[in-house]
């Protein structure tokens, strides 16, 4: 399953859609013949540099993280989505300010590893927070932050709560919060 979480944050981060080199990559992965790193190019140095700092998928996270960077956050917050229905829309900037009071919210945030002490991921949450607050101050620090992180242990943990909100941030929403009794994300 992490195989698919890969695919899916690299299809609605990087692509917007599969591609022929996406699927034969995806074979390869499977087979064991390709270790969990996007086709995208990166230097034989920055590809090493991005294992050492990040883990095995260090160069799936370099490269989410740069796409990150591009992101337009906010653009569209309160605004109609076509899949509203599917969500808990909020209105107030309140109503998404404390989501870590959702128990499957602080819950993924350790999964994603925050406050890990694992090294490698005390340096995805520092180096993708730092880009998430470049674009979209703090809130937008700990969703980078969080992706990130769960995309670093692609290889190992099947993780992808807050991947799976990327499609709502490259919209220009914000999603900020569960809510438990529903099952649902909230988005502003």
């Amino acid at each position: 399953m992490w195989l698919l979480n890969l695919a899916v944050a690299y299809r609605e981060t990087i692509l917007g859609e599969f591609t022929d080199e996406m699927s034969q990559w995806l074979q390869q992965v499977a087979s064991g013949m390709k270790q969990p790193v996007p086709p995208i190019s990166l230097s034989a140095s920055a590809t090493e540099t991005a294992c050492c700092r990040y883990g095995p998928c260090g160069p799936a996270v370099v490269l989410f993280m740069q796409l990150w960077q591009k992101v337009a956050w906010g653009i569209n917050e309160g605004q109609a989505h076509p899949e509203d229905s599917l969500v808990i829309r909020v209105q107030t900037y309140e109503e998404v300010l404390n989501p870590s009071a959702s128990r499957r919210w602080r819950q993924a945030l350790l999964d994603a590893g925050y406050r890990s002490e694992e090294p490698y991921l005390q340096r995805v949450w520092e180096d993708a927070g730092k880009v998430g607050e470049s674009v979209g101050g703090h809130h937008a620090r700990f969703l980078a932050a969080a992706m990130c992180g769960e995309l670093a242990q692609a290889h190992e943990r099947d993780l992808g709560f807050f991947l799976a909100m990327m499609p709502w941030v490259r919209a220009g929403h914000w999603p900020g919060g569960w809510e438990d009794a529903t099952n649902r994300l909230k988005v502003f």
